[in-house]
């Protein structure tokens, strides 16, 4: 993003971050757009178009968002817990549950990590408690259908 058009693309990055930081996800989603038009987004304007897409109930485009993100920078925390919470609010929990993993493993890989990404981060580990606890009560269930359980 050099000279004059990088300029203009962080203006717009920035003008796009006011929009949405405002409340008019309308006009932060067209700004991010018109950034990926131009091929001047990164992973941080991509997850903007994210949440802008998922406050106007876009959920397709959302997810559309954070897997540009993604392909930005795959190891992106922020990106990984919200593709998990996009996926979730589509209704797919076990592969929600993936991403929200891949984030809590990659945080303990990184070590220290931003402390607002923290409360994030802590939300997606007992979502994947939660997701492995229903797994383990299916598994019961059906064993104890099956009266394999009997002794």
């Amino acid at each position: 993003m050099g000279g004059r058009g990088g300029q203009d693309a962080r203006a717009m990055a920035r003008q796009a971050m006011q929009s949405l930081r405002d409340g008019n996800a309308a006009a932060a989603r067209a700004a991010f757009e018109a950034l990926a038009a131009a091929g001047a987004d990164d992973a941080s304007s991509c997850l903007g178009l994210a949440l802008a897409c998922r406050a106007l109930g876009d959920g397709e485009g959302a997810l559309a968002a954070v897997d540009r993100a993604l392909g930005h920078e795959p190891r992106n925390l922020r990106a990984l817990v919200f593709k998990g919470d996009v996926l979730d609010f589509l209704g797919d929990r076990r592969a929600a549950s993936s991403f929200y993993l891949a984030a809590v493993n990659q945080a303990r890989a990184a070590g220290e990590v931003a402390a607002d990404l923290r409360p994030d981060l802590a939300r997606a580990q007992a979502a994947c408690e939660r997701f492995a606890g229903a797994i383990e009560e299916g598994v019961r269930q059906r064993i104890a259908g099956t009266g394999l359980a009997e002794g």
